[in-house]
């Protein structure tokens, strides 16, 4: 089964992405202790307050307008315009695949999913 996965993915060009989302996944697995004991307060892009000197002084529609400007051309720089049918080909096989209903396989869906999404940083996307 591994093998026939490797090759698979091989042929249609997403072992990487695959070794991508299993190092994210051990990542998560590896905090997962740690996760658990702190639950976050707030969702990506609210904004939450730091301590005097931690950020910027910038007022936050600045920040807020550098990093979108810094997304959009980190997105024009590194995505093509056809990653939409490679993006669909991976999910795809994920829903298919006999992990894809298990733990490993939704949180690589999840991860794919955010991908996929585009502007994720963008409430109103």
């Amino acid at each position: 089964m591994a093998s026939r996965t490797m090759k698979y993915l091989a042929q249609h060009r997403l072992i990487t992405a695959m070794s991508a989302a299993a190092a994210a996944t051990a990542c998560i697995a590896a905090t997962g202790a740690q996760a658990a004991t702190h639950t976050p307060t707030h969702a990506f892009p609210t904004h939450v307050s730091y301590k005097v000197g931690v950020t910027p002084s910038a007022p936050q529609s600045t920040k807020d307008a550098k990093v979108e400007a810094a997304y959009r051309a980190w997105k024009a720089t590194y995505l093509a315009a056809g990653e939409q049918a490679w993006t669909d080909t991976l999910w795809n096989y994920l829903a298919t695949n006999p992990f894809g209903d298990g733990y490993y396989g939704q949180t690589i869906k999840m991860l794919v999913y955010i991908v996929m999404a585009g502007d994720y940083w963008n409430p109103l996307a």
